[in-house]
């Protein structure tokens, strides 16, 4: 049996040779003990004891850190200036290598934090050991809660120095996230003024575009008139924004306005034209996927964009990809799971069509050509696509394509 137990440990009766102490002048010091005059499960429960202590010290002082850079960040006339400027001062008393005298005394403005060199020698050597060399945090000099004989001024300076470290990661992420949002708003900027610098040859495009439309010459299918003019509202509304957010010629702003105006009467009675029943007969015989898809409510097809950046990710079902980009423009569906891929596909368009992406009276045949083409697909039997509507694919074939948006 070992002399000491947790409970003496923890009460304060005895304390560990790892642990700073400063006794009172006159005081008999309390003992000072081994770890291995414990048993194992009583130094386990040391240790955890030692680490929920460090951890929660260690919370406390960096929530201070963080609330006192909070405070004087909101109270700051030039806030990135102030962050840089706090980033420096955190990492060099982590990683500075000046010479360090260790009686001098020290303060850290930021963090409201004094020290000596003898301190600033500790954080260096600390960081140095877990974050640069990789080594795990230990806990040994921490005391007994119950042990009443460590000043404020001799805690561990392993506390400060993880809470710090914590404390500059937090600053790096603000750094990181505050230069993101200057690029984003650089290449904003500069996508604008590309829109602007070209705003003259698009606005002549356009005026002769509508010019083909007024006397019947342009050969377009209403999808895809409604896809070309979405193209030109796209462009005016960000040139619309470009002269609102950089505070370009107002006249020049009521161009554009004038021309989404246009473009928004066009799309209307393309629209009204589009709802009117026909009784022409459709051919596939040149057609692949997104020729056959159908506009959102918008005029668009941006969605078949988003479902084929779907198919190109890997499905848990089948353990890889359903497609796989060869070129810019040229995607070939993976014949896998070897025995079963038809109707994963089958499952693909059952499901396009369910969500009014593909329309329903569409023959087995002519699916088959039109994935083919798509797909880039050699030849497969087309049975499994006879009413497809009517006849869904198993379950197990529909899972890995729940994720495509319904058009609404």
């Amino acid at each position: 049996m070992k002399k000491y137990t947790y409970n003496d440990w923890y009460s304060g009766k005895v304390r560990l040779n790892t642990c700073s102490s400063g006794f009172p002048e006159g005081m008999q010091p309390i003992s000072e003990v081994y770890l291995n005059e414990f048993n194992v499960s009583d130094i386990a429960k040391i240790q955890k004891k030692q680490k929920e202590i460090f951890e929660k010290e260690k919370d406390f002082y960096l929530k201070r850190f963080i609330d006192q850079f909070n405070s004087r960040l909101r109270n700051s006339k030039q806030k990135l200036a102030y962050l840089k400027l706090e980033h420096l001062k955190c990492r060099s008393i982590l990683t500075g290598n000046d010479d360090i005298d260790l009686d001098e005394y020290r303060e850290f403005v930021g963090l409201n934090l004094l020290y000596f060199g003898r301190d600033l020698y500790k954080y260096r050597e600390y960081y140095k050991n877990v974050v640069v060399n990789g080594q795990e945090r230990d806990y040994r000099s921490i005391n007994s809660p119950n042990f009443l004989y460590q000043s404020e001024d001799i805690k561990p300076r392993e506390i400060f120095a993880q809470a710090m470290i914590e404390y500059l990661d937090f600053l790096n992420k603000l750094i990181s996230n505050q230069t993101k949002k200057a690029d984003q708003k650089k290449r904003e900027k500069e996508s604008y003024e590309k829109i602007f610098n070209s705003s003259f040859d698009f606005c002549k495009s356009f005026e002769d575009f509508l010019q083909l439309l007024q006397i019947n010459e342009l050969t377009l299918k209403p999808n895809e008139l409604l896809i070309k003019l979405n193209e030109y509202k796209t462009y005016y509304s960000k040139a619309v924004a470009h002269f609102e957010k950089f505070n370009k010629d107002e006249s020049e702003g009521k161009m554009y306005q004038n021309v989404l105006k246009k473009i928004d009467e066009q799309l209307a009675s393309i629209l009204e034209s589009k709802n009117k029943p026909t009784t022409s007969k459709i051919t596939f015989d040149n057609k692949n996927l997104k020729d056959i898809w159908l506009a959102n409510t918008g005029g668009t097809k941006d969605e078949y964009e988003i479902v084929i950046d779907l198919l190109l990710k890997e499905n848990v079902a089948i353990g890889v990809t359903f497609l796989v980009k060869e070129t810019v423009d040229k995607y070939v569906w993976q014949k896998l799971p070897l025995h079963c891929w038809v109707k994963y596909l089958a499952g693909f368009v059952f499901t396009c069509m369910k969500n009014k992406w593909i329309s329903k009276g569409i023959s087995a045949p002519d699916f088959k050509k039109i994935l083919l083409r798509t797909f880039n697909i050699e030849d497969f039997d087309h049975k499994p696509f006879k009413s497809l509507h009517a006849n869904p694919p198993a379950d197990k074939y529909l899972i890995p394509f729940k994720g495509i948006p319904i058009n609404k």
